[in-house]
């Protein structure tokens, strides 16, 4: 804190706070997170106390592009577009009640828009493909359970394994299920033991009723078909459950898109400084360009690899297909081809060894060199953009 009340703060600074997430967004009548309290303390008695103003707080971490704006046009953006997996926007509120706040919040602009992002949330029933090593978990469980009922059926065996087969099941759905009260906690599981145990259940009753057959290879017969069916079926009912749950539990409107792996809807967010904030127009005080589609065997500038749109607004635009190259000085393009890097090794203050890529263009910088710094579980790489598919 003290770093900070040094830095020189006046009355009438605007204030860029760059943050580690958007905490604003867990904020409910109920609940304040810890986090939300430490930023809201840190604008206090840092930015307020010198008399000044936080403009725009901007943060990452939810892979999207959110912006909220207040009748004081100042800002909370959340620009993680450049995360691994993609976030929804269709689960972001409308508006944000901030206990503390002098001014109210309305969602300005997200992107991708809702309709997209609601639509790419179906993509959670692909799980049989997308995930083949939980469906083998969920077909070795149809299996199991299928067994157990059809040996109890027959008579070889009691109804314990049954429910021992059903108790598990429902602790570990129970227990999966994101919500902070028992139960709702509860209520999503049952639904989603249902879900997975009723057609093992199915495939069991059928069999002791229409084949003529008992003993252990009989048994195993209604397991391995179980097993079978259970690895589809079983992973549709686990994306059906994602998809039906999602916007009323955020760790599922999280698994929903993370079992996906999206790679796509990129986007860079551009910092333009001015003197004063307020000699720019409401609408371009906050701006990012966006990449729907990262993937083809051009570079990204060219019109078959990307659509480029605005997320500016509510609704997924499509503007001129045609690539928007950023001018230069000379009005040249810089490509792949007309920039040079050098790895610079050190040690850091903890001992560890790091690699700092500097990376120049053609011609001598203007101006001092911009560092990206990039978050805990990536590599810098994270920085280049993908010219191949």
């Amino acid at each position: 804190m003290d770093y900070f009340r040094g830095v020189g703060l006046e009355p009438g600074d605007h204030v860029i706070l760059v943050t580690g997430k958007p905490s604003w967004i867990k904020v409910s009548p109920d609940e304040v997170p810890e986090s939300y309290k430490n930023l809201h303390y840190f604008k206090d008695k840092v930015v307020r106390e010198a008399g000044a103003r936080v403009q725009v707080t901007l943060t990452g971490d939810l892979h999207h592009y959110c912006r909220y704006e207040a009748d004081d046009h100042s800002q909370l953006i959340t620009a993680g577009g450049g995360g691994a997996y993609l976030f929804p926007t269709h689960t972001m509120p409308e508006k944000l009640a901030l206990p503390d706040e002098p001014v109210s919040y309305t969602r300005a602009a997200r992107w991708p828009g809702r309709e997209s992002s609601e639509r790419m949330a179906w993509g959670a029933l692909r799980m049989p493909l997308l995930a083949p090593g939980l469906c083998l978990i969920i077909a070795l469980l149809h299996a199991s359970f299928a067994a157990a009922l059809f040996a109890a059926l027959d008579g070889d065996s009691g109804f314990l394994v049954v429910a021992l087969i059903g108790l598990f099941t429902l602790g570990s759905l129970s227990g999966y299920a994101a919500f902070e009260k028992p139960l709702p906690k509860f209520l999503a599981g049952a639904a989603h033991t249902a879900l997975q145990l009723a057609p093992a259940a199915a495939i069991a009753i059928v069999a002791e009723l229409a084949v003529d057959a008992n003993g252990g290879w009989a048994t195993l017969a209604v397991g391995l078909t179980a097993g079978a069916i259970g690895y589809l079926v079983g992973g549709l009912a686990f994306g059906l459950y994602l998809v039906a749950l999602h916007r009323s539990a955020p760790k599922h409107a999280n698994e929903a898109f993370s079992c996906q792996s999206i790679p796509d809807w990129k986007h860079p967010a551009p910092a333009h400084r001015r003197e004063r904030v307020d000699d720019l127009p409401d609408r371009r005080r906050a701006r990012s360009a966006g990449l729907d589609v990262c993937r083809g065997r051009r570079s990204l500038r060219s019109v078959a690899c990307a659509r480029r749109s605005s997320p500016h607004s509510e609704d997924d635009r499509r503007p001129d297909l045609r690539a928007r190259r950023p001018p230069h000085d000379g009005g040249a393009s810089l490509s792949t081809t007309e920039h040079s890097e050098r790895v610079v090794p050190f040690t850091a203050g903890d001992g560890m060894e790091l690699n700092l890529v500097n990376v120049t263009g053609r011609r001598p910088p203007a101006r001092g060199p911009v560092l990206l710094v990039h978050g805990a579980g990536v590599r810098a790489n994270i920085y280049r953009a993908p010219t191949r598919g």
